[in-house]
């Protein structure tokens, strides 16, 4: 049993490639081939670093920030003009209103382009202030008539829900086809 054992271990192996030509692997680096020839495809070149990222991704990261910038600048802009309000009735040094501010004080008024109406019921906020209605309500006595409606249409108390005093709302009158300002029925809606 030993002297087998003795026996493969004295056996020499067997080269499977002996009688093969015999080659030997070339040096790339003196091959004399360019260097795009040794490169295996989607490999990496053999000599370099390759492409550096980084400064394409700064100016992307600056083009970000500055479109940001120029994105925010312009919506405050925007947002600046539409809360700015300019008086069109300008107050002169002496506190005398209509006047030229520039100095000429040639006593010409100005012309207001639109009037102010804060709440937007149609009479504007110095009518308002004269009538002694809310600028700040389109309905100030809450009986779902515009001020407006009740001082130039129905000739009613804009002050007064019930300008008749008969129980009824004057807005549920003139919804339900009365007349606000005493009995009868709203024949026709009288025109300003």
């Amino acid at each position: 049993m030993f002297d087998q054992e003795t026996k493969a271990k004295s056996t020499p192996v067997e080269d499977i490639f002996a009688g093969t030509e015999s080659t030997t692997t070339p040096d790339l680096a003196t091959s004399g081939l360019p260097s795009e020839a040794l490169k295996l495809p989607g490999s990496m070149p053999v000599s370099g670093r390759g492409f550096n990222f980084r400064p394409l991704l700064w100016a992307v990261a600056g083009l970000i920030v500055v479109g940001s910038a120029a994105g925010a600048g312009y919506w405050w802009w925007q947002r600046a003009g539409e809360t700015t309000q300019f008086s069109s009735n300008p107050i002169n040094s002496n506190g005398v209103t209509g006047l030229d501010v520039g100095g000429n004080n040639n006593n010409q008024a100005v012309e207001p382009t639109t009037p102010l109406d804060t709440d937007g019921d149609g009479l504007s906020d110095a009518e308002e202030k004269v009538l002694s209605t809310d600028p700040l309500k389109a309905d100030t006595d809450g009986d779902g008539l515009f001020d407006r409606e009740e001082v130039n249409i129905y000739k009613t108390d804009p002050l007064k829900a019930d300008t008749d005093g008969d129980g009824f709302s004057d807005g549920t009158e003139v919804k339900s086809g009365y007349n606000p300002k005493g009995s009868g029925r709203l024949l026709e809606i009288p025109q300003p």
